[in-house]
């Protein structure tokens, strides 16, 4: 597979080893990184950890997602649809910001998490009539 998107750096030397972090680690890896990117620090939530003479903490979903949405349409995007509130919830949202939309939705089963959706704008934390919050208990 060729990714054409991936960037050489000159001058960088690889990395000694990458990480990729799944659910609660995404969060807890903000213990450990001595570098973590803007976008991870928006979204709350680290899913690689490069690791060479620093241990830099990056979220790569946010790229992935506004990757996938170009694909198929063109921004802006009018409407976000977010099923879940976790750590890729919140990074959908980061995306959905890049992506120019304008009203978010997120549908979950835990307030607390739900909550924290709300904050992940870079705007600062979305208003009530632009986010629509939906909890359904089990």
């Amino acid at each position: 597979l060729v990714f054409p998107e991936v960037e050489e750096h000159p001058g960088q030397t690889a990395p000694d080893v990458l990480h990729v972090l799944l659910w609660a680690l995404k969060e807890a890896a903000f213990t450990v990184a001595d570098e973590v990117s803007p976008v991870a620090l928006l979204a709350g939530s680290i899913n690689t950890l490069v690791c060479g003479d620093r241990l830099v903490a990056e979220n790569t979903d946010i790229h992935g997602i506004i990757a996938a949405v170009r694909e198929v349409t063109a921004p802006p995007v009018s409407r976000l649809v977010v099923i879940g509130s976790g750590a890729t919830a919140r990074s959908a949202i980061v995306a959905g910001s890049a992506l120019g939309v304008e009203t978010v939705t997120v549908v979950a089963r835990n307030r607390t998490t739900l909550e924290r959706c709300q904050a992940s704008s870079p705007q600062g934390p979305l208003p009530s009539g632009i986010f629509e919050k939906r909890y359904h208990a089990r």
